[in-house]
């Protein structure tokens, strides 16, 4: 799964953790991007002492897994900085998309003024070029669907991976999981307090004016995901 930051894709992966066939990886290509791009996070120097730095024996990692049928990557769409695309070929693939006013409104609070880079559309669009380009199938979801109808959007991802749909994905117990990063105590405060998915909100978001410009260019690749997803 390629996401951006602040949506739901850490609710995602407890989803799946719930499933009895299938194992959960958090972001295993996080230190790798960390240290490629020097870009800062509040967990930077804890995820540079504890992850692996190699992208190559990440991806040997990854192939080693064998405890379970299924094994689900959480990964941010920018790690993607650190491998190469025809790594992803191989994979089943999901773009989790969220609307970038309220990525900003929620990323803002961590990052003041956020790049293109750290918000991922597009590294999100890349990915699905590629992928269209070599005929590779590809999911698209928004957050807001998983959301406000979580067992339909659910069950439209277990289709595209050719799994059975299990009931158990749409509740976990509140707390951290032990798959969690080592950033978990940065940025999952309310997934922890969680026990599913939550109907969306209709808040009327202002974004500051220094987020604006950030905010119309991040639309425009959104709206470019957004019609390969229709």
């Amino acid at each position: 799964m390629w996401s951006g930051p602040r949506n739901i894709s850490t609710a995602m992966m407890y989803s799946f953790d719930q499933r009895q066939d299938t194992q959960v990886l958090d972001e295993p290509f996080f230190g790798c991007f960390l240290e490629k791009t020097g870009l800062w996070r509040p967990s930077r120097e804890e995820v540079l002492k504890n992850m692996e730095l190699s992208p190559s024996k990440v991806l040997k990692e990854i192939s080693a897994f064998d405890s379970s049928p299924n094994l689900f990557l959480k990964n941010m769409a920018n790690h993607i900085e650190v491998i190469d695309l025809k790594e992803i070929e191989s994979f089943k693939n999901i773009i989790l998309l969220r609307d970038p006013k309220k990525v900003l409104n929620s990323f803002s609070k961590h990052i003041e003024i956020p790049s293109q880079v750290d918000l991922g559309y597009i590294h999100q669009i890349k990915i699905i070029e590629h992928l269209d380009k070599k005929g590779l199938p590809f999911i698209i979801i928004n957050s807001d669907d998983v959301c406000d109808f979580p067992e339909n959007e659910l069950q439209k991802i277990c289709d595209y991976l050719e799994i059975d749909f299990d009931g158990n994905m749409l509740k976990w117990k509140a707390g951290p999981i032990k798959e969690d990063g080592v950033w978990a105590k940065y940025w999952y405060h309310n997934v922890h307090k969680s026990t599913g998915f939550s109907p969306t909100k209709n808040t009327n978001i202002v974004l500051k004016k220094e987020l604006k410009e950030i905010y119309e260019e991040a639309n425009i690749h959104y709206t470019k995901i957004v019609n390969y997803h229709e």
